[in-house]
């Protein structure tokens, strides 16, 4: 096999992202980490850690939550991925440069295959020149493999390999958590090969190119192999992984007399309205209310449906900044203001990213061809905001290029751009589209054209299809991969949108993200036209709430305003729910007034509920409601599984009437709402809607007026939320999440009032307060239902005992897995506003009730000092934490403690 391969001097792939500290957040009702416990701990082993809670309503009423459990898992897993990441064509037959990107017989042709690690543990892969061909080759020339190891994109440092030659079998250097090897393959073509003949390459023989395949020690395998020695990032050399070796494999293939597969940036802009807030609290009056939107940028690494690109990543492309024309390059993102609305307020950049202002006018210039500045103008002379992607926040005062975007680069989520409403107090509708632009080859700064104009990259909001892809024509923003512009120039279909609507009344449903404007919905699907290439702006209706001359709201407060007008203003209360529970009744007392200048009849309907428990406005068919009059009339109604209110057949009239309400005047009724047993879940919220309905003129229509109020119940209000970081402690220094004898867990316990809040124009609403908040941990529940297997099956907690007894004398109460580590504690610093801290410390054992833990009694046990040690007798095995004060809706706090991993 001859040699011709000329090593690696840039790679503009994505490379090894390391990792130092794992933060381990979680929610819902199980959360696992797999780590691996060196020592100590035997592998295998699960820690699980749940808290619990009491809190009290308005009412007093006690009410208990739960939160979701951690586990931390105990196993080293293999995972191994080869993918074909690109093909090109390197020597024509008389031994030049290719020119025309074509394969033909006799070129020397490039297949290049990324072989990464994906399992959790650091480890070395093995590697073969024995790759699998066929078409007419007539050589393979040489097969290599390069690694990064920092990340920086050439490969001369030291710990880099560099074009190294495979020659049988060859283990690579150490591969980190997440790190990958290139793999090149140089064949030459044969002379007398045809135009039209197929060849392939195939590193790796999985069946299929399986992907993290078991090894089967076949010929031809590229698998993982274990560190034997003590390696950064090997959690033990001596404890393989759990899963055993994996192997996977991918094909790489071209036609000859084809094109090679172009690259293509694959990025998505999606754009949501977050909320329109009325700060000056008008809310007859939409002249001045705010739009708050939220963007998210996301690389890809497929290409959509009936597209062949290779996914690349996003390099900067030339734009016009502080000045200087096409002398800077950089990712950016761009906002154009909508008509009849002005910029609110400067925004704040994510991280590695710059805000950047734009004062062309709209009509004057695309967002690549404006000029902009990184300097604050006036807010109302601002026509498009943007962020340009430039990591460290690096100066812009002198000509510069930001970093590129790797095509494996996390989602970038961009907040509170706020735009107001400049129209007239009426009807007035706000549209525009977020852009996102880049390119697909960078500048290079030797030659007089700047070759990232050249292939432009683009993509608008509104739907979730990558870089303006048009199935119809195949191209992206209107650049044909296969066929980009020259000489510094972007190909003639290259035509950006503007970003503004000049007249949103002309939209058509189908030009509309009809998900974008769904305001905090977090299924919010941007369900704009994925086909057409360009994007669909999100479209905010603005409109002055009509007068009404009838008020219906909360006990004493008929003029309540909720979160968008006076039609959704609510009385929060809460009762115990979840599964298998029968929640009591709740009652209600709501106010309304006649707001007309004669006397008038008022009736009273339930509006009818969605029995879809996706919505928001779910009810559970069979929920009873009772209406009572202050003449104690009662109207008794059940809600049916198509969502209609069914009445009793001993009501007086179809609907509750009061009747004779003076101008102006105010009456109450009651509302008790009656849940069905087993029906709900907990911590979620049950509206019943009432519709207060007008009659003035005595013609029974009641069509003079209508107003409602929102009658809501929550199963429990105070969520917690538990989370979990490894830090290094006094142990080695933490890869990945590879916790170690010494290393530290640092659990959080989150606390949010999830119930409605009251912001900005909303007044009169009755809110739901948490008090007396007490959380428990106790880490020796588990001693109740012991796992011999270290799988801890009842999902019990266990962090304060000795689980396998891996000390050997018999007892789960001594050599325990964690112990507290002193100091740790913190209930001050995460607060919520206005509350204060207490904990208190216990040691022993649970309780048991067969294979059940009892509650835990505080009250009836004396608390210790603050301590450490190796037994649950010496040792914190349980933590209370009292949190003094209110808790209001949407407030959030957190408490925190650490265990050391022994």
């Amino acid at each position: 096999m001859s040699n011709v391969n000329r090593g690696r001097k840039r790679r503009r792939q994505s490379v090894y992202r390391p990792l130092i500290v794992t933060a381990l957040a979680f929610s819902g009702s199980l959360s696992l980490i797999n780590a691996v416990l060196a020592e100590g701990t035997t592998a295998g082993q699960t820690i699980s850690n749940t808290a619990t809670a009491t809190y009290t309503d308005p009412t007093d009423a006690i009410l208990t939550t739960e939160s979701n459990t951690v586990e931390v898992t105990v196993a080293e897993v293999a995972g191994i991925t080869v993918t074909n990441t690109d093909i090109r064509n390197t020597l024509e037959p008389d031994g030049t440069t290719p020119g025309d990107g074509e394969f033909e017989p006799g070129d020397t042709v490039v297949f290049e295959f990324e072989v990464r690690n994906v399992g959790n543990d650091a480890t070395t892969i093995s590697l073969t020149d024995a790759v699998i061909s066929a078409g007419p080759i007539e050589d393979i020339a040489s097969v290599t493999y390069s690694y990064d190891s920092n990340g920086d994109g050439d490969f001369d440092d030291p710990g880099d390999v560099n074009g190294q030659v495979i020659t049988g079998r060859l283990e690579t250097v150490s591969i980190p958590v997440d790190g990958f090897v290139v793999v090149d393959v140089e064949v030459e073509v044969d002379d007398n090969a045809l135009l039209g003949d197929d060849i392939s390459i195939t590193l790796g023989d999985t069946p299929g190119n399986g992907q993290n395949q078991p090894f089967d020690a076949s010929a031809d395998s590229v698998f993982t192999v274990d560190n034997t020695t003590a390696v950064p990032g090997e959690a033990d050399p001596a404890n393989g992984p759990t899963n055993g070796e994996r192997e996977a494999s991918d094909t790489g293939s071209i036609e000859l007399g084809g094109v090679p597969t172009p690259q293509q940036p694959l990025v998505t802009i999606l754009k949501s309205v977050t909320s329109v807030t009325d700060p000056s609290n008008t809310p007859t009056d939409v002249s001045d209310d705010v739009v708050t939107y939220d963007f998210v940028v996301d690389m890809q690494e497929t290409p959509p449906a009936g597209s062949d690109v290779i996914a690349s990543d996003l390099e900067p492309i030339a734009i016009n900044l502080n000045g200087r024309v096409g002398q800077d390059h950089y990712v950016f993102v761009s906002d154009a203001i909508p008509v009849n609305t002005e910029l609110f307020a400067a925004p704040t950049a994510p991280a590695n990213w710059q805000v950047i202002y734009s004062t062309t006018a709209i009509g004057a210039a695309d967002a690549l061809d404006a000029a902009w500045t990184t300097t604050q103008p006036a807010l109302n002379t601002v026509t498009r905001i943007g962020f340009i992607y430039n990591p460290g926040n690096t100066s812009t005062a002198a000509a510069g290029d930001g970093a590129t975007l790797l095509r494996t680069a996390p989602n970038v989520n961009f907040t509170g751009i706020q735009v107001v409403n400049t129209a007239a107090n009426t009807a007035n509708e706000i549209a525009n589209i977020a852009q996102v632009y880049g390119a697909e080859e960078p500048d290079d700064p030797n030659t007089p054209e700047d070759e990232s104009l050249n292939h432009p990259v683009i993509d608008e909001s509104g739907d979730t299809t990558p870089s303006n892809y048009d199935e119809t024509t195949g191209t992206y923003g209107g650049v044909d991969p296969e066929n980009p512009g020259t000489g510094g120039t972007p190909p003639p279909g290259f035509d950006p949108d503007d970003g503004q609507v000049d007249d949103p009344t002309t939209l058509t449903p189908g030009d509309i993200d009809g998900g974008g404007a769904t305001p905090g919905d977090p299924n919010d699907d941007h369900t704009g036209d994925p086909n057409d290439g360009p994007g669909e702006p999100v479209l905010v209706e603005l409109d002055p709430p009509p007068a009404s001359a009838i008020l219906n709201g909360p006990e004493g407060e008929p003029g309540a305003v909720g979160p968008n007008s006076n039609e959704d203003d609510f009385t929060n209360k809460s009762t115990l729910g979840g599964p298998g529970v029968d929640p009591d009744p709740v009652g209600f007392t709501n106010t309304v007034e006649n707001g007309s200048t004669v006397e008038g009849d008022i009736q009273l309907v339930l509006d009818p509920a969605s029995t879809n428990p996706a919505d928001d406005t779910y009810l559970p068919p069979g929920t009873e409601v009772e209406i009572t009059l202050l003449d104690t009339t009662v109207y008794r109604f059940t809600l049916q599984p198509d969502g209609t209110w069914t009445p009793d057949g001993t009501n007086p009239t179809p609907f509750p009437i009061l009747n004779n309400v003076p101008a102006g005047g105010e009456q109450n009724y009651s509302v008790d709402v009656d849940l069905p047993n087993n029906s709900t879940e907990d911590l979620e919220d049950y509206p019943v809607v009432i519709n207060a309905q007008l009659d003035v003129d005595d013609n029974g229509t009641f069509d003079d007026g209508e107003n409602r109020t929102i009658d809501r119940i929550y199963t429990g209000f105070l969520e917690l939320e538990k989370t979990a970081t490894i830090v290094q402690g006094d142990g080695p220094p933490v890869t990945g999440n590879t916790p170690a004898p010494g290393n530290q867990i640092v659990y959080d316990i989150n606390y949010t009032n999830i119930s409605e809040t009251q912001t900005g124009a909303m007044t009169g609403n009755i809110l739901l307060t948490a008090s007396n908040l007490q959380i428990l941990e106790d880490g020796t529940q588990a001693i109740c239902d012991p796992d011999p297997t270290g799988a801890n099956a009842s999902g019990l907690n266990n962090w304060a005992i000795d689980n396998l007894n891996e000390d050997g004398d018999g007892f789960f109460t001594t050599g325990i897995d964690t112990s507290h580590v002193i100091g740790s504690v913190d209930v001050v610093s995460g607060l919520d506003a206005g509350s204060t801290g207490n904990a208190e410390f216990y040691n022993g054992v649970a309780t048991c009730t067969g294979t059940t833990p009892d509650p835990f009694n505080f009250n009836a046990t004396a608390d210790i000092p603050e301590t450490s040690g190796s037994s649950t007798t010496t040792d914190i095995t349980r933590y209370l934490f009292e949190v003094i004060g209110d808790i209001e809706p949407g407030e959030t706090g957190f408490v925190e403690f650490r265990r050391r991993v022994n």
